[in-house]
């Protein structure tokens, strides 16, 4: 028998008011971290299967939004169904983007082009479909 412990509730206004573990302290840095950087940033949160990566993850994004963040969320595990994982990022981050959008930032609209152009040249090269799974992008 496998139990699975509930999932904590993350309250979009104050994140850490169910941590029992202290993710506060780690999330606040992280935010240090990425508030202060001008330059591409990849972060990588690495840890065994229920050591609560998603929990934080959660946290750290409402964290992020209520420190004024801009911030687009992608879970793979929600989409690991579909055979071509880029095209699950691409398509989750156009919509996301797309809210962010309508808030006033164009320059998002300009880098969501440039990133649907080299996701099409890229999957293009990749794909037996030869492009035509692309069209979804406007290829």
């Amino acid at each position: 028998m496998k139990l699975r412990i509930p999932e904590i509730e993350i309250l979009p206004d104050d994140p850490f008011r169910n941590d029992n573990l202290e993710r506060k302290y780690a999330v606040e840095g992280l935010t240090n971290i990425l508030g202060s950087t001008t330059d591409p940033l990849v972060i990588s949160v690495n840890a065994p299967w229920g050591y609560g990566k998603t929990t934080f993850l959660k946290m750290l994004h409402a964290h992020l939004l209520n420190n004024g963040f801009k911030v687009v969320r992608f879970n793979a595990w929600e989409s690991d169904y579909i055979d071509d994982p880029f095209v699950a990022l691409l398509t989750d981050t156009e919509e996301q983007l797309k809210v962010l959008k309508s808030v006033g930032d164009k320059s998002l609209q300009n880098k969501l082009e440039k990133v649907k152009n080299y996701g099409k040249k890229n999957h293009k090269n990749r794909c037996s479909c030869g492009g035509t799974c692309c069209n979804r992008w406007g290829a």
